[in-house]
């Protein structure tokens, strides 16, 4: 199990139904991670448009996902991070 993660680079993942993330907007850049700050749902849009919930995701958690948006529609998490190794 890999416990350690490289990023150098990390934006606040304000969940939105119809905005993607910024790097995504003006560069395709999908995420390499996000960071869980605290107990819920996360809901992400993967490249092609389809959707995933993760369910009852802990507190300090990186989900490996590569998605471009983070809906509000299924989200409960807060304090959400997209990172990036640029």
């Amino acid at each position: 199990m890999v416990t350690a993660y490289k990023f150098n680079s990390a934006i606040s993942a304000a969940p939105d139904d119809t905005a993607n993330l910024a790097p995504y907007t003006t560069q395709q850049r999908l995420t390499d991670a996000l960071y869980v700050g605290a107990l819920g749902n996360v809901a992400v849009v993967f490249q092609d448009g389809s959707v995933a919930t993760f369910v009852a995701v802990p507190a300090g958690t990186f989900l490996r996902v590569a998605c471009k948006r983070v809906n509000a529609t299924g989200t409960t998490a807060l304090n959400l991070l997209a990172c990036y190794w640029v």
